[in-house]
């Protein structure tokens, strides 16, 4: 058997030696007693990073960045759901980079990157206040007023000067748009094209404006192309400002019968009673269409006393004529024109008897029969009754009807 010297030494081999000699329940004991405190130090932990965690959530201040490092247990049971809540907290709180337009727009102003913006729109009442802020355009002259005065430099028989480009951006418009039509319309006079050069004065015509003018009576003038002559006739006459009346006058007496015809209008439309002068000059025009529009004109204008002016036409070789001096004389209604329409009645053109016959009624205001008669006898009493009528009338010393 060993000594007691050898079981001494035996059992002072190690640790574990001595554990095994140890009763039976008391390392059971020691070992339950161990494993709660294992697990009380696993819920603690559990417990201190939830409370970190919290802490985490409703700092302001960018503190989940130290509960990484304070949490050495973040790995413990029951922490997943917290660690996962405080990432989340986390990500808005993360200082971010700041992007390059921000470090652009610490620049200088002037170095900053200009964006082109759309214009602003104007609304319809500030645009009419606009225009009228500008000075408007004189009003048209009533009927039979006298021309004004022309312009320094342009008397009354003189063709004017063209209009240049400074003048026109220096002049004003009723608007922007009448500016860039009127440029247009100029830079159009010096085409090639007759068609071109016609619409320009057409264009002009409805813009109201002494250049306006200016520029149709000078293209007038200079213009070799009749069509162009007569759209500017035209495009005066539409404007109606008295100070074209001299250019329309002038081109009376163009070489080309449409312009002529055109000038007729011009001057009944722009000088009214002024131009009855010019009026019964176009009378006596070698074209047929010429003394019908001047016919008619002044028959319009209704003055009686140019009664006498319109008598001879009553003669002419054209029927067109001979109608058109009749309608004047029925607008008229002078009584010097009876003797002279009662001839008419023996008109070879039957149109000319029909008219005649309306003619008369109209002035003298008696009837000779309801109807114009349908055969030549019939015509022929009806001249009889018209004349023994109108000696009666002489008899009484009546010029006119009885």
């Amino acid at each position: 058997m060993p000594t007691q010297e050898g079981q001494l030494t035996s059992t002072d081999g190690g640790w574990l030696t001595r554990i095994c000699g140890l009763p039976m329940s008391l390392i059971l004991a020691s070992a339950k007693g161990a494993g709660r405190a294992t697990r009380i130090s696993h819920d603690g932990a559990s417990a201190m990073a939830k409370g970190m965690g919290q802490a985490a959530a409703w700092s302001k201040d960018r503190v989940a960045g130290s509960t990484r490092l304070l949490n050495p247990f973040g790995w413990t049971k029951g922490h997943d759901k917290s660690r996962d809540e405080s990432r989340r907290q986390e990500a808005p709180l993360l200082p971010e980079k700041s992007p390059p337009r921000k470090i652009v727009d610490r620049k200088a102003p002037a170095a900053l990157p200009v964006q082109s913006k759309a214009p602003e729109k104007v609304s319809p009442l500030a645009a009419n206040k606009v225009v009228e802020s500008k000075p408007r355009p004189e009003p048209k002259p009533r009927r039979g007023e006298s021309p004004r005065s022309q312009p320094a430099g342009w008397a009354r028989g003189e063709v004017p000067p063209e209009v240049t480009s400074s003048e026109v951006s220096a002049a004003v418009f009723g608007g922007v748009s009448e500016k860039v039509m009127f440029a247009r319309a100029l830079k159009d006079f010096a085409s090639q094209g007759q068609a071109t050069r016609a619409r320009a004065a057409a264009v002009l015509g409805t813009i109201s404006h002494n250049l306006s003018v200016r520029a149709l009576a000078a293209r007038l003038a200079r213009d070799p192309s009749a069509e162009v002559r007569k759209e500017c006739v035209n495009a005066l006459t539409e404007i109606g400002r008295s100070d074209g009346l001299p250019a329309v006058e002038r081109a009376l007496f163009d070489s080309s019968s449409a312009v002529r015809l055109a000038a007729v209008r011009g001057v009944y439309r722009l000088a009214g009673t002024v131009g009855t002068a010019s009026l019964v000059r176009m009378l006596s025009d070698e074209d047929e269409g010429v003394r019908r529009r001047a016919a008619v004109c002044i028959g319009w204008l209704g003055c009686p006393e140019l009664t006498v002016d319109l008598i001879p036409l009553l003669r002419s070789a054209s029927v067109w004529v001979r109608l058109a001096a009749l309608d004047a004389l029925e607008n008229l209604k002078s009584p010097a024109a009876v003797d002279h329409v009662i001839a008419r009645l023996e008109d070879p053109e039957e149109s000319v008897q029909r008219r005649a016959f309306e003619v008369l009624r109209t002035i003298t205001g008696k009837q000779m029969g309801e109807t114009f008669p349908q055969d030549e006898k019939g015509r022929r009493f009806m001249i009889a009754r018209w004349r023994a009528w109108r000696e009666e009338s002489r008899g009484r010393g009546r010029p006119g009807p009885a």
